[in-house]
């Protein structure tokens, strides 16, 4: 069960949005990371055909997505970063009409439906219109039209925008369960929504994937870049104009900061154990302009 991009390209107009992507994803919970405007978005919609690719090849085990995009699409399950819905369906009648799309049978689509109503905490919201929901309630019902046919391939963009801590704990766990099962691309720019569940992460800028590899390996590469030191408040406000700070709480001693350098710019800075937050702003500090 493998996913597979060879020189994927695409351009919009003046906007080279995806760069030449090459990678190979098997089962398990693949997080794709990177700024807004990054290209996450326009790669995922790419590899659910949504648009087409200007170069390269797509495939998903032995199928040629390109060629054969009913078969593939069978396997498919996709949560947009902005899903749309029909405001007057109910949850449970949006949820049935999104499974004969995917041509589910009755039977077994009753039964889905109900498992993931149970699984997704919409079981007492089930007959309410879409229209009626909090945003996080919409987000979960997205996520279970993503999961309605039991995917082999599953892509969610920005998944638990409008979630709240305990419904992200909620996904997070069932992100983690289905990860034997399927392969997970969950593209965010939330590293606290990868960090914990993902096997490998993606980190793309520009259009490109910059960096690959389990998230132990990734923070190989900030070692040595991450440091931690207390300073009075006006040294302290100076040094946030020179330097990425990642983190600054002010208590009694000072001010206390964690901030990212190639090099020790202070005799009392001490070296701190890197995490993804600061790989992140690292290679983001600047932002994204596409």
């Amino acid at each position: 069960m493998e996913l597979t991009l060879e020189h994927v390209d695409k351009s919009f107009k003046q906007i080279h949005a995806v760069r030449d992507v090459t990678l190979q994803l098997g089962k398990g919970v693949h997080g794709l990371l990177g700024a807004n405007g990054s290209g996450k978005t326009t790669l995922m919609r790419l590899i659910c055909g949504l648009i087409p690719l200007d170069k390269g090849s797509l495939h998903f085990m032995d199928i040629n997505a390109l060629k054969q995009y009913d078969t593939y699409a069978s396997y498919l399950g996709y949560l947009p970063q902005h899903f749309g819905y029909y405001p007057h369906y109910s949850v449970y009648d949006f949820l049935s009409y999104m499974s004969i799309l995917k041509n589910m049978s009755k039977e077994y689509s009753e039964q889905r439906i109900e498992t993931l109503l149970e699984r997704l905490n919409l079981q007492s919201h089930k007959h309410k219109k879409l229209r009626q929901l909090s945003g996080g309630m919409l987000r979960r019902v997205g996520i279970a039209q993503a999961l309605l046919n039991e995917p082999k391939l599953l892509l969610l963009d920005e998944p638990t925008a409008g979630l709240d801590p305990k419904e992200r704990i909620i996904f997070r766990n069932l992100i983690a369960s289905l990860s034997q099962e399927c392969c997970i691309l969950l593209s965010t720019h939330i590293v606290s929504d990868v960090e914990t569940i993902a096997d490998d992460i993606l980190v793309m800028k520009e259009g490109s994937i910059l960096l690959h590899d389990t998230v132990a390996n990734l923070l190989t590469y900030m070692q040595g870049k991450v440091w931690e030191m207390v300073l009075p408040a006006s040294e302290a406000i100076a040094l946030s104009d020179k330097y990425c700070i990642v983190k600054q709480h002010t208590m009694q001693d000072g001010v206390h900061l964690r901030f990212i350098s190639d090099t020790q710019s202070y005799p009392n800075a001490k070296l701190a154990i890197p995490d993804l937050d600061d790989l992140y702003l690292y290679y983001f500090q600047d932002g994204e302009t596409v």
